[in-house]
């Protein structure tokens, strides 16, 4: 598994290795009961009085296989259940993501934490989140479907015009990681990536009121549109 840069990551890696481990076990006995069949097969080739076949060992067998089917359903689905994560916080950070071809965009409310004012950022491949907080991601597509995919976050999202996908996670450790379209996108998908850095507290502030002030004062002076009228597209 790749590393883990998220608080809830190991609900997911762990369903990822019970369903594994589940299917390598049910493809070991279903391998294991192929063979005995072929070694029976040819056994009784070998007599000159071939034995009947027995309907009840392949009853047995089907039941044994709906059985071990009906264990690996539940198992998954309770795995499932706790891996689950519900609706984010009432505090998570709420970050606007446009998925466009063939580039990312990001918006941020801003210190007021309301969005359409002056103090809105606006990034464009790069996605910073705090260490610690729930950070709450609304992601659209302004043009086709595209796929918003952070492994090392254990998150994915996928955006499709005129609809909203929401998800949620917890970064835990501080550091780089990027994030892909995990969806074929167009002839460019290849170069549709983004940057993500976990910063702290303090540096995620830092970063936050700098960039509000600059954007602020670009809008105010005409260089740069207002931030309320960032395109979200149909």
């Amino acid at each position: 598994m790749p590393p883990d840069l998220s608080a809830d990551g190991h609900r997911i890696d762990a369903l990822l290795r019970v369903s594994i481990g589940l299917t390598a076990a049910l493809a070991a006995a279903f391998l294991l009961a192929l063979a005995w069949v072929v070694h029976r097969a040819r056994q009784r080739a070998r007599t000159a009085a071939p034995e009947a076949a027995a309907p009840p060992a392949v009853a047995v067998a089907l039941g044994v296989a709906v059985l071990v089917f009906a264990v690996i359903d539940l198992t998954l689905a309770a795995r499932s259940h706790r891996a689950a994560l519900g609706p984010p916080p009432p505090d998570a950070l709420r970050v606007e993501v446009l998925a466009q071809q063939w580039a990312w965009r990001f918006r941020y409310a801003g210190p007021d934490e309301v969005f359409g004012t002056a103090d809105d950022v606006t990034t464009l491949n790069d996605l910073r989140l705090p260490v610690g907080r729930a950070v709450a991601l609304e992601v659209r597509s302004l043009d086709v479907a595209h796929g918003l995919f952070l492994p090392l976050l254990r998150s994915r999202a996928d955006a499709y015009p005129g609809r909203t996908a929401r998800t949620w996670l917890r970064p835990a450790r501080e550091g780089r990681t990027e994030l892909a379209c995990s969806v074929l996108c167009g002839a460019a998908h290849y170069q549709m990536r983004a940057e993500v850095t976990v910063l702290s507290n303090e540096q995620y502030t830092h970063w936050m009121n700098g960039l509000s002030d600059d954007q602020r004062r670009r809008a105010a002076a005409g260089e740069a549109p207002p931030p309320g009228a960032w395109a979200w597209g149909p």
